[in-house]
């Protein structure tokens, strides 16, 4: 029981880490497509942190935040992918 919760514990954080990584990848290659570097999103399907560039009047600033509760659902999301892909293969053995 204790290995089956860490074995979905493992996987929901590395469906997580990836997800989020590549979210990154393809916002800041759309962002140097468009020339609007370094207009950052992450987080799929909800964005959870953004950074973008603004012009004051001193020259460029980096804006950014957090949406917290994004990265709970995204969280929620990859824990049930990861018990629903398990229950899928389980089914298939």
């Amino acid at each position: 029981m204790i290995k089956k919760f860490l074995n979905i514990i493992y996987y929901s954080v590395l469906l997580f880490c990836v997800t989020s990584f590549a979210s990154l990848i393809f916002s800041a290659l759309i962002s140097k497509m468009n020339n609007s570097f370094p207009n950052l999103k992450i987080g799929f399907p909800f964005t959870y942190y953004y950074q973008f560039q603004i012009n004051s009047g001193h020259g460029y600033e980096l804006q950014h935040g957090t949406i917290k509760t994004h990265i709970l659902y995204n969280v929620v999301i990859c824990i049930f992918t990861v018990l629903l892909f398990l229950r899928i293969r389980k089914q298939n053995n």
